[in-house]
Order: C-alpha cells, then sequence, then structure tokens
C-alpha cells in the first residue's frame, strides 16, 4: 500500500512540532531528553523531506541541540537578535526585519 506524500508531510509537520513543544517543557528540567526531542524532530524532518517552521529552527541552539529557555540571553546589536546559548555559551544571529 502506498501513502500519499502530502499526507506523510502533513503527519510529520505535527509530530515536529508536538517534539519541539516537548522538548520546551522538558529543557529545565531534563535536558537530555529535550535534546533528545530536537534530535528526533530533525531527522523525521529529513527523511520526510519537511521544512521545519522559522520559529521552531530558531528556538533551539545548533550546537548542543537545546531549546532556547528564559535562561538563554538574548540580545539587539546593529540590526540582529543575537540568542547566547545558556548551557554551551554558543550565540545565533538573526537578522530583524527594518520596514
Amino acid at each position: 500500500m502506498k501513502k500519499d506524500k502530502g499526507q506523510v508531510r502533513e503527519i510529520a509537520d505535527r509530530r515536529i512540532k508536538k517534539l519541539f513543544a516537548m522538548a520546551k517543557e522538558e529543557a529545565s528540567k531534563r535536558p537530555e531528553l529535550a535534546i533528545r526531542y530536537v534530535k528526533l524532530a530533525r531527522e523525521m524532518a529529513r527523511k520526510t523531506q519537511t521544512k521545519i517552521p522559522k520559529d521552531l529552527k530558531r528556538s533551539f541552539c545548533k550546537k548542543c541541540r537545546i531549546p532556547f529557555t528564559t535562561a538563554s540571553r538574548v540580545r539587539t546589536k546593529n540590526g540582529f537578535l543575537v540568542y547566547a546559548c545558556a548551557s554551551c555559551g554558543e550565540k545565533r544571529r538573526f537578522m530583524i526585519k527594518v520596514r
């Protein structure tokens, strides 16, 4: 039985969003579990060729894969939003849209 690609991607999209939500909840209590959820979500997106939404893609550290929490430092500098990871210190920069 062949599955419809659109249907598979829709299911994957829902699961990816759910995994990121669960990772955000667990980040402060059990960081190793949060890292695992982010890893699973990224693998699922890769296997189903689904794009991770921009807001979710920007919500975790690329180096240690832990979601940004209230402990993470957020600053603005020269038209960029700079996130500093609370656990590893890695910085991520995102351009702020100016209209």
